[in-house]
């Protein structure tokens, strides 16, 4: 099964939809139904995406308001990654998509394919394996995996890879840093980004992982709770 991040902006739920109309109706005084209007007009979507007091609503959201994983990671991820200076909405929609599917289960069990499984806590050297002995085109979905996979594990679980330098000697932060840059950078030429439409969005993470990283770090930090 080859998985690929779909983005959260185009998954948004009706009542992501009624929570950000409360926002746009506070905004705007026109007549016009804020709820059409946001489902009409992705360039007033993304700017109520964007927009400061929407941040604050989700963040102080009672336990019984629910939004969905899409725009609760979106909205947290967009405004971590502009406070770094990555201010692109594609590469914040594929990082939250890609943190949605974490989410919903143990991503490091998702293989690209069903015959290149990469199983546990996913170490460099079992996806170089698996990159060698693939074809072309599976090895898209690896350079991928293996991208997305150390995108989170450094963005939101640095004490853990800390705490395994320290105690076993094993790779840091840095070392997995060069792998998920050279995974993107791979990936973003090969012809199936394009297909994509990832191919600049691959770019941009390889060329900025660093502070997509650390805007994770402390999205983790502040927000999530992880205890990693």
């Amino acid at each position: 099964m080859r998985i690929m991040p779909k983005s959260c902006r185009a998954r948004l739920s009706q009542r992501d939809f009624e929570f950000m109309a409360a926002i746009l109706n506070g905004l705007d005084a026109s007549k016009e139904d804020p709820f059409v209007r946001l489902a009409r007009d992705p360039d007033t979507l993304d700017s109520i995406l964007d927009h400061p007091m929407l941040l604050e609503a989700v963040l102080s959201m009672e336990q019984s308001v629910t939004v969905s994983s899409e725009l609760y990671f979106y909205v947290l991820v967009r405004h971590a990654l502009k406070e770094q200076g990555v201010d692109h909405i594609e590469v914040a929609d594929y990082v939250a998509a890609t943190l949605v599917e974490f989410a919903k289960g143990n991503p490091f069990q998702t293989g690209p394919d069903d015959n290149l499984q990469i199983n546990g806590m996913p170490y460099h050297i079992e996806f170089v394996e698996a990159i060698q002995a693939a074809n072309a085109y599976d090895r898209f979905y690896l350079h991928v995996h293996c991208g997305n996979q150390f995108l989170v594990l450094t963005g939101l679980f640095p004490g853990f890879i800390k705490r395994r330098e320290e105690r076993r000697g094993a790779p840091g932060v840095r070392y997995y840093e060069g792998v998920a840059r050279g995974s993107y950078r791979t990936a973003g030429i090969h012809p199936l980004a394009d297909e994509f439409a990832l191919a600049e969005v691959y770019e941009i993470l390889s060329d900025q992982f660093r502070e997509t990283r650390r805007a994770l770090n402390r999205l983790a930090n502040e927000y999530l709770w992880l205890g990693s």
